[in-house]
């Protein structure tokens, strides 16, 4: 029973949030990217009983201010909205709850602010916080939003034995699909047969809300456990249109795996099961199981929710392909083939009109699927690669011609590379490479080459490998063209190539070819492509023992800062993971960038106080202090400052990583260094609580106060978000 993605049940989130325009003690206005939800900060002055004003608190006066404030102002984008789940969560530890349920709204992706209320209900129920649970749920906007944390509630409470907590929740429930879970659950308490009459015995002396939920959750109890007359004369009992729906569904599911489809479809046709419940859709896939076609497609036609009624239609015409029904299948597929009126809608009868296109396939039903292609648009065949299996199919039955001809009917990026790909499979070398050259668009081109590499590679053809590398373009590792489903389905980079490189310097390494596998990094054009496959590189030499070669490689590379950093500090953790610690030393001293360097000490002093080597420890914690002084006097590489802060953070040394982290210049990395370093200034005692049966959720209570010293240094993170 799912009503939560239904258009009827879907509730716009909040459009407007409440506005920040100055803050107490600035002298200039913010800019601001996203709009404050603190309520301490939403003007510059309150007033008191007798009229006099009097200053707002400030962001550093207490930790879910600060934390709000530093939040509000990361850069915008996905980071930022992560960020905001992660405050929400801690607000939850706020006396005033009213901060965690105006951070969600603050997050852009639905399905992020699912999860941040999600995890808030589950922290607080975790941690014996009911009634705080309770109070988070009644801010919630959305009523689809407050029934699945209702239902979590619940669902807790009646794992714990609190049954008649968790009943109260249920006649608050406005939301139909939680509050029928919840009444599964709930049902479920009633064990034995002396439960049931004792709850039914309870009922006669209930008030009128109390007996129809206890009437509901035994008519649900009596039809799970398929005693169906029983089950019908309590539906009979209810009044309650929300209850009837809820025995109602149960009781016509019990019919149908009883093979009462006429019982089952009366329930349905007197409206009293939910309209957007699954059960028409399995009503239809039973008749279709009996040889009921015309029924079944009759009922899966009448479904009122796309959803379902897509999900019917192609249960119908799949298992006509079993019956080797083809023409008859696609003409049921193709009723989903009309215009759809939201979003959603498409999303599902495109999906399903490309599974039935593989269907076909799979079947070997090669003509059917050329009259099929007249009906429906060609972005249906780009889905779930399609053309890939096409290819390799006529390829199977020997047919080159035809596979070639599809890419004389289709001359696009995609369909070359469909074709290079199975050709190359199938050891046709030079017609892969043939074909994948035909791809004018450099993104596309290249990603059809990679699959080549691959099987070059794989049948030890280093030389030829190494050649169609050489012709491949990794600038800008993104699509040149406008995005499209084309685009979507192509072997991205991000699948392919990263491999392919990869899988070279690997072969070149096995091959005793080091200073080839060194040319493969400088094949890039991109000096970040560059710093990831030396990294690599470096990585392979280590793994191979060759720590003198890795060594210098990593000193060798020559790139911006940023990138030159990535690939020692990623030849740092190579050499820490092979424990040779001695190398990793020398390289430590020998890095040429002050703000890696201090980082690299910092973390031999944290690997040395693990091994409980004190002197070595300290040792190392004095250099890193002595060159981070040395940066007081010297203009911060932004990304390598940012790490070392992080580093900081670790070593606890949270004064010196705020320190740094109001040095950095580019806010990009200024603003990210600055909210990791509130949420240390923020973090409260330890949490451990286990919510599932596998995983524990290791967190942290947010702080009540902070200390005079504490509020200080909150201070300076205002001040510098403040300056910019």
């Amino acid at each position: 029973m799912d009503r939560n993605t239904s258009p009827h049940f879907k509730r716009q989130s909040l459009l407007c949030f409440i506005c920040l325009c100055l803050l107490t003690g600035c002298e200039t206005k913010e800019e601001v990217s996203t709009p404050s939800i603190s309520t301490k900060v939403n003007s510059s002055k309150t007033t008191h009983t007798n009229g006099a004003p009097d200053q707002a608190p400030q962001p550093w006066q207490t930790p879910e201010d600060l934390l709000l404030f530093v939040t509000r102002h990361q850069p915008s984008g996905y980071e930022k909205d992560f960020d905001l789940v992660q405050t929400a969560v801690a607000c939850v530890d706020a006396e005033d709850l009213s901060y965690a349920s105006r951070t969600v709204r603050l997050i852009r992706m639905p399905e992020l602010q699912e999860k941040a209320q999600k995890r808030q209900i589950l922290k607080l129920i975790y941690t014996d916080r009911n009634a705080q649970a309770l109070k988070l749920v009644e801010k919630m906007d959305s009523p689809t939003e407050r029934g699945r944390a209702q239902h979590r509630i619940a669902s807790k409470m009646i794992k714990d034995g609190a049954v008649t907590q968790a009943r109260s929740i249920v006649k608050q429930m406005t939301d139909l699909n939680s509050k029928y879970k919840v009444v599964q659950l709930l049902s479920r308490t009633l064990k034995t047969e002396a439960d049931i009459e004792q709850a039914l015995k309870e009922s006669r002396s209930q008030l009128a809300e109390e007996r129809e939920l206890t009437v509901c959750c035994v008519a649900v109890r009596r039809a799970n456990q398929n005693q169906i007359p029983q089950a019908t004369a309590l539906l009979r009992e209810l009044r309650s249109a929300e209850y009837q729906q809820i025995a109602a569904g149960t009781l016509a599911r019990s019919q149908l795996k009883a093979g009462q489809i006429g019982s089952a479809m009366s329930l349905v046709l007197q409206g009293v099961v939910d309209p957007y419940d699954s059960l028409r859709d399995d009503i239809s896939r039973q008749l279709m199981n009996s040889n009921n076609i015309e029924q079944a497609i009759q009922v899966a036609q009448e479904m009122e929710y796309l959803k379902y009624q897509t999900s019917a239609i192609y249960y119908i015409a799949d298992k006509l392909l079993e019956l080797d029904q083809p023409q008859r299948a696609q003409e049921v597929m193709l009723l989903v083939n009309k215009t759809s009126q939201t979003q959603q809608e498409e999303k599902e009868r495109f999906y399903s009109l490309a599974s039935f296109a593989g269907r076909l396939l799979e079947q070997g039903h090669l003509d059917q699927i050329k009259d099929y292609a007249t009906h429906v648009d060609i972005e249906v065949f780009r889905h779930y690669k399609f053309f890939e299996k096409l290819i390799e199919a006529q390829l199977l039955q020997g047919d080159l011609e035809q596979a070639l001809q599809l890419t004389e009917t289709f001359p696009q990026a995609d369909i070359y590379a469909a074709a290079s790909f199975q050709l190359a499979n199938q050891g046709k070398f030079d017609q892969a490479r043939e074909i994948a050259l035909k791809i004018k668009d450099g993104y596309h081109r290249s990603a059809a080459l990679a699959p080549l590499v691959v099987q070059l590679l794989k049948a030890n053809q280093l030389d030829q490998a190494f050649e169609v590398l050489q012709k491949m373009d990794d600038t800008g590792f993104q699509c040149t063209g406008p995005e499209s489903r084309q685009y979507h389905n192509s072997p991205h980079h991000w699948h392919s190539d990263k491999r392919v490189y990869e899988k070279m310097i690997e072969k070149l390494l096995e091959a005793n070819q080091p200073e080839r596998a060194l040319a493969v990094t400088q094949l890039l054009n991109e000096q970040k492509e560059q710093s990831v496959y030396t990294g690599y590189l470096c990585e392979q030499l280590i793994k191979r023992e060759k720590y003198q070669e890795a060594y210098d490689v990593a000193l060798n590379f020559s790139a911006e800062t940023k990138y030159q950093a990535r690939v020692l500090r990623t030849t740092y953790i190579a050499l820490q993971k092979a424990i040779e610690r001695q190398w990793a030393r020398e390289l430590t001293q020998q890095t040429p960038i002050p703000e890696l360097k201090a980082e690299l000490h910092l973390k031999l002093a944290s690997k040395f106080q693990e091994l409980q080597d004190q002197p070595e420890s300290r040792k190392e914690l004095l250099a890193a202090k002595n060159m981070i002084k040395k940066l007081e006097q010297t203009r911060l590489n932004p990304e390598c400052a940012r790490e070392l802060v992080s580093a900081l953070i670790e070593a606890g040394e949270l004064t010196q990583a705020a320190q740094i982290a109001c040095r950095i210049e580019d806010k990009l990395e200024k603003l990210p260094a600055l909210y990791a370093v509130t949420q240390e200034l923020t973090k409260g005692t330890p949490l451990e609580y286990k919510p599932y049966s596998k995983g524990t959720i290791r967190d942290h209570k947010l702080k009540p106060t902070f200390t005079p010293e504490e509020k200080q240094l909150a201070r300076q993170i205002v001040d510098a978000i403040n300056a910019n």
